[in-house]
């Protein structure tokens, strides 16, 4: 008997008997399944900090789903991402972004995840597919401030200092106070744009923070680009005042 329910009578298993059977045993599968994937995924963590790259990346597959080599039922964003890392480094780039989108197909339209794709794509994929991967997800996301970041940072690689410029731009339009975003564009205004406003954004940097000397210097670079001298002097001797200090 399950308390009031009875399973067997007479040496005879009832209906109830058998569906307790039946749901007993998916219940002990999950447990196991559920056990064992654990342990794989501890496994590998273990393999990973210990410098065993090969190993790790064993038993994190071992950990996911059934239908990829793996002994779970459903794949692990976490696991999925991580592995895809040791994928990119052994150069298995297909790999890597085969694993990304299974992990975006988890969690959605998360920024990090589309932002990783992005970095493999850049190393296996054409110049066209790369653009119109990051325009398609940032005309859809203007709020991933980090797939900005990445798509600028790869225009200007490509040497596209035009488009790198105006992608900045709209980054900035999107987000006026993203310190990152800011310094990239006042690094991008310095080096390939309009000094002067390089000398706006490193301006408000310093006023920002007084005590950095990063800021003083990218300062005086730009009034040098600029051509102020006087004005770079300065910018160069407050910074350097700031370095003999600390």
């Amino acid at each position: 008997n399950l308390h009031k329910t009875q399973l067997k009578f007479h040496g005879s298993i009832k209906r109830s008997g058998v569906l307790f059977l039946a749901l007993s045993l998916v219940a002990s599968i999950f447990f196991v399944q559920s056990a064992a994937v654990t342990l794989l995924h501890t496994l590998g963590d273990k393999s990973l900090n210990s410098g065993n790259v090969e190993q790790a990346a064993h038993y994190y597959t071992l950990s996911g789903p059934l239908g990829s080599g793996g002994v779970g039922l459903l794949s692990n964003p976490n696991v999925d991402t991580t592995l895809a890392k040791l994928h990119e480094q052994q150069g298995n780039l297909e790999e890597a972004e085969q694993l990304l989108w299974r992990a975006a197909e988890r969690v959605g339209r998360d920024e990090r995840v589309y932002m990783l794709i992005g970095q493999v794509k850049q190393l296996r994929s054409s110049r066209m597919v790369v653009d119109t991967y990051y325009t398609d997800n940032l005309l859809n996301n203007p709020e991933w401030s980090l797939v900005w970041e990445d798509y600028i940072a790869w225009l200007k690689r490509q040497q596209l200092f035009d488009a790198s410029i105006a992608a900045s731009e709209h980054a900035i339009a999107y987000h006026p106070s993203n310190p990152r975003l800011v310094l990239q564009y006042g690094l991008l205004m310095m080096e390939f744009g309009e000094p002067a406003i390089a000398v706006e954004i490193f301006t408000q940097m310093t006023e920002a923070m007084p005590n950095d000397l990063t800021s003083w210097m990218l300062l005086s670079k730009a009034h040098t680009m600029a051509g102020n001298q006087d004005a770079a002097k300065q910018a160069f001797d407050r910074g350097n005042s700031l370095q003999n200090r600390n």
